[in-house]
This record gives structure tokens, sequence and C-alpha cells, in this order.
């Protein structure tokens, strides 16, 4: 979850149907702020879950959507969600790959979202080696350096999308005079 946190006077508090609405002055300084003990990326990674059954591990396939150095949300097919009724506290094996490193971790299951099609678990990682981490929060960060630098082009690109629409109306205005 991210809060924003924002320093300002407070001119008036409104009650309005059992809400509180605090009237500040307009600002753009902002500072965002994440509860996670570590950072958390969207990704899109293959990866299998295996859970004990009679001294064995039966695996599934699934997609990690997003993790970090703590934990990642797992998503699977709803078909595949009965052959191993998975359930909050359980522990489970995750298998996946990052920057061309095998993983097999340890986790234990925090939540359950389900929707139509999918069913998507948050896992916590136990017993996490230290050059794991390590590794996760390395992928994390490259993760978050090329979403910013993608944003940074889409902004750069509309800007000169948006100037180039400008010299050009401003040419053909001038054409037509």
């Amino acid at each position: 979850m991210l809060l924003t946190w924002i320093e300002s006077q407070v001119f008036d508090v409104l009650q309005d149907n059992g809400k509180y609405i605090l009237k500040l002055p307009h600002t753009f300084e902002f500072t965002r702020i994440q509860r996670r003990e570590y950072p958390r990326v969207e990704c899109d990674l293959d990866v299998s879950i295996g859970k004990k059954v009679e001294n064995k591990i039966e695996w599934i396939t699934g997609r990690i959507v997003d993790i970090s150095p703590s934990g990642a949300r797992i998503c699977i097919d709803q078909e595949q969600k009965p052959h191993l009724d998975l359930k909050i506290g359980q522990v489970v094996y995750i298998s996946f790959s990052i920057m061309e490193k095998d993983i097999v971790q340890e986790s234990e299951i925090v939540n359950i979202y389900e929707k139509q099609k999918v069913a998507c678990y948050g896992v916590r990682f136990l017993k996490i080696k230290e050059s794991v981490q390590r590794d996760i929060f390395e992928f994390v960060k490259r993760q978050q350096q090329q979403s910013y630098t993608v944003n940074s082009l889409d902004f750069k690109k509309s800007l000169i999308i948006l100037i180039i629409y400008f010299l050009g109306g401003f040419s053909l205005w001038t054409y037509r005079k």
C-alpha cells in the first residue's frame, strides 16, 4: 500500500456523512511512503507452486504478478485451484527464475484473492537466504529503474508530439495567411 504524506496548514475541518474533510491549501509537494518493509514491483514471471502431500510435493503452475524481497503475489487459473486446495497459513514451495537464477523458496500463504478466472495468493517468504533476498532486491530495483525510464520516455515522446503539433499548427496557420 502506498501512502501520501502532506505537511500543510489546515484551513477548516468539515464533516459530511460521518467522514471528515480537511481543507488544505493547494500543493504539488507530496511525499509517497510505502508501508512495506521492502519495495514491491509488478512483474510477469512463470512459477511453480508446490505443496507436500503424503511425503511428496505436488506442483501446479502459475504467474508471479508482483514480487518483493519478502514475498510475492501468485495467480493461478481457477481450474488448477482444486489440485492443491491452498489455504491461508499453509506452507508451500515456489519455484521461479529471475536474472538467470533458479530459486526454490519455502513460503506461507498470507492472503487469497479470487477473481472470476484466477485465484491469487499472497505469500511471505520463510527462512529466505540472504543471497536470494539480495537477488530479488536487485531484480526489483532493475524493474523499478526500467519502469521509470519507460515512463520518462513516454513523457518525452508525448512532449515532442505536442511541440510538433503546435509547430505544425503554427506553420499551417502562417502558411494560410
